[in-house]
């Protein structure tokens, strides 16, 4: 008697999940150039591609860099890693409020 085959089910949960996963590598691979050119350079050299940075002193865009650094590791480090995977969602939803402002 031959065992009946097992249905694991979850293909396109799977599939999904994977995508879900790749767009959130996406995300904070475009958010660490934006938070490079932050860190990296001086509000002079970033003014044309970032208007918004002459409202605020070099220091506190240097910090708003740094926090969206945090931001984007804790979109992909979470998941990846195992540790605290809820907390994913919740670094996403900070990144979207530091885009609408």
């Amino acid at each position: 008697m031959s065992p009946c085959p097992r249905r694991t089910g979850g293909g396109a949960w799977r599939e999904a999940n994977g995508v879900s996963e790749v767009t959130r590598a996406v995300l904070a691979a475009v958010f660490a150039g934006a938070v490079a050119a932050k860190l990296a350079f001086r509000k002079d050299r970033i003014r044309a591609p970032m208007p918004w940075v002459d409202d605020f002193s070099q220091g506190t865009v240097r910090l708003i860099g740094a926090l969206e650094l945090l931001a984007a590791m804790g979109v992909v480090a979470p998941r990846a890693t195992g540790v605290f995977p809820r907390l994913a969602p919740l670094a996403a939803a900070g990144l979207a409020m530091v885009m609408v402002g």
